[in-house]
């Protein structure tokens, strides 16, 4: 739907050059508008859409054009010039030209290969929309700026050569190139814009240079092909959906010192530090004891997960977390109080489908009852079993003996709450000193014996 409504607006875009008029004036076959002293290339007809009246074979712009005694300089190629002028099979352009604009290609489904001068500056929006034929393109470093799905779904695309001084790659540049399984990223940039490489479903493997502080929305989206992303330290903004349906990744690693987010305990997921929220894991992830939060969409749509660790520090879990994890069998989860964990909506939930037969949830044991009346919980799994043993001493459920369940007994011993079985340590009934001490002889010696 998202595809559908950006090439609406695009599309609208394009077609608002039809109402004015078509073109100043026509030399061998090219038309042209004047703006001021200089020439640019129009499309041919009443309407970019007329198939009737179109360009077709191969086509040389020339360098300047003389009109009723007055020699212009071409400098730049229209808005929607050769659009859908799928029988345009080459063409060549001067080195005057400074600029391509919007849609200039559009749905060129013909040609096969392109020569951009080094004069050109900029390259509009949807410039070569649906040219599904070319294979290669090189982008001079004379551009500074490519619009908005410039290279959306050209689907022929194996490689491009980016300029070196371009600061962003644009809402949806090359969305659904397909055959496009590599891109060296200019040290330039600054931005990853959003749906940037969207449906790239062959791209194997990208670097993002340490220049990027900013990866937008779904930037990565359906990129079945990555097995590996590593996050710069640069990155200070992460948009959500980046990773969405990315099944082949096994490897997300942040870069150590990133200010705001971190891949702590090698856990292939990104964090969001300061809050302890894992934000995007894959199907390697293994949820680090200090995570008290998995974001909305963690883990949407990995059909290659098929089990996940949730640690008892876990006491907030985001909408739609593990939506679509088809191929999930077992969920190992040690919380041990469901009641002071907030749960958002269709944490498990399949899409179309009511089947959960297959799936298991492992809890700690005498949890299951509780596990079994959560509406958060029950409906996504078709058994709930109590078939983990808590580690001895683990008093706050963190599947480590350490200082902290020697803090957590402590706290219970003052406040008079002694509900945490786990607490009772050395089994005498009682949550007192002595467990403590239990504790503390795990941690020196392994046994509380």
């Amino acid at each position: 739907m998202k595809q559908f409504f950006r090439f609406s607006i695009l599309l609208l875009a394009l077609l608002l050059p039809a109402l004015a008029m078509a073109h100043d004036f026509e030399v061998d076959g090219i038309y042209y508008n004047i703006n001021g002293n200089e020439a640019t290339v129009t499309y041919y007809g009443s309407s970019p859409f007329d198939a009737s009246h179109s360009y077709s074979g191969s086509v040389v712009i020339p360098a300047t054009v003389t009109y009723n005694g007055t020699t212009y300089p071409v400098t730049a190629i229209g808005n929607s010039a050769f659009s859908s002028c799928s029988g345009l099979i080459s063409i060549d352009i001067p080195n005057s030209v400074t600029e391509i604009g919007d849609g200039a290609f559009y749905n060129c489904s013909g040609l096969t290969s392109i020569a951009i001068p080094n004069s050109v500056t900029s390259i509009g929006s949807g410039a070569f929309f649906y040219c599904s034929s070319l294979t290669s393109i090189d982008i001079p470093n004379s551009v500074t700026e490519i619009g908005m799905n410039a290279f959306n779904s050209c689907t022929g695309l194996t490689s491009i050569v980016m300029p070196e001084y371009l600061t962003k790659i644009n809402e949806g540049t090359f969305s659904d190139c397909t055959s496009l399984t590599g891109i060296d990223i200019p040290n330039s940039v600054t931005e990853i814009g959003n749906f940037a490489f969207e449906g790239c479903s062959g791209l194997t493997s990208i670097d993002i240079p340490n220049s990027v502080t900013e990866i937008g929305i779904n930037a990565f989206y359906g990129c079945t092909g990555l097995t590996s992303i590593d996050i710069p330290n640069s990155v200070t903004s992460i948009g959500y959906g980046v990773f969405y349906n990315c099944t082949g990744l096994t490897s997300i690693v942040v870069e150590s010192g990133n200010p705001k987010y971190d891949s702590r305990n090698n856990c292939n997921a990104i964090i969001e530090t300061a809050s302890n929220t894992l934000i995007y894991g894959c199907k390697n992830t293994a949820i680090p004891n200090s995570v008290t939060a998995i974001g909305n969409y963690a883990f949407d749509n990995f059909s290659g997960l098929t089990s996940i660790d949730i640690p008892n520090s876990v006491t907030s879990i985001g909408n739609e977390a593990f939506k679509n994890c088809w191929d999930l069998t077992d969920v190992y989860c040690y919380i041990a109080d469901l009641s002071g964990v907030s749960c958002g909506n269709e944490l498990f939930d399949k899409e179309f489908s009511s089947d959960y037969s297959g799936r298991t949830l492992h809890v700690l044991l005498r949890t299951a009852d509780a596990y079994r009346a959560d509406e958060n919980w029950y409906p996504y799994f078709g058994r709930i079993v109590d078939d983990l043993m808590p580690v001895h001493g683990d008093v706050n459920g963190d599947r480590e003996v350490n200082i902290a369940d020697v803090n957590a007994v402590i706290d219970i011993i003052l406040g008079g709450n002694s509900s945490t079985t786990a607490a009772d340590v050395n089994g005498d009934g009682e949550i007192n000193i002595a467990d403590v001490n239990a504790i503390i002889n795990i941690i020196l010696t392994g046994s509380w014996n």
